[in-house]
């Protein structure tokens, strides 16, 4: 069986690391992107199983992110989960997400969702 694969995008470098690493332990694969631009070229590279999502990005935003991949034929069925510190927001965005987590958001609820996700 296939590993599961996140990507992580996400401009807070340290956040990013310590996201990667916890879900590396708890047998995913992962790949970083610290701004919307560089997220989208990882999406054009590969699917992953689960995009991790902050909204507030560089360059492209999490917003725009988010509606890109929606549009794609090619990402449809990639579960989404989108992190972020503005609530209202996650609001706004909740039914374009297949979850959603307002930060500070719990590592082990992140964890748990990824594995929902990806039946791992």
């Amino acid at each position: 069986m296939a590993v599961p694969s996140v990507l992580i995008v996400e401009d807070n470098a340290e956040l990013s690391s310590i996201l990667a690493e916890v879900l590396v332990l708890e047998g995913f694969e992962t790949e970083t992107a610290p701004d919307g631009q560089r997220a989208l070229d990882a999406l054009a590279r590969r699917r992953p199983d689960v995009l991790l999502l902050d909204m507030h990005l560089p360059k492209v935003s999490g917003v725009d992110v988010l509606r890109q991949v929606r549009a794609s034929n090619r990402l449809t069925g990639m579960a989404v989960i989108v992190m972020t510190a503005d609530e209202r927001l996650s609001r706004e965005i909740k039914t374009q997400a297949d979850g959603v987590l307002v930060k500070p958001a719990s590592i082990v609820q992140l964890v748990q969702m990824c594995k929902d996700f990806t039946h791992a």
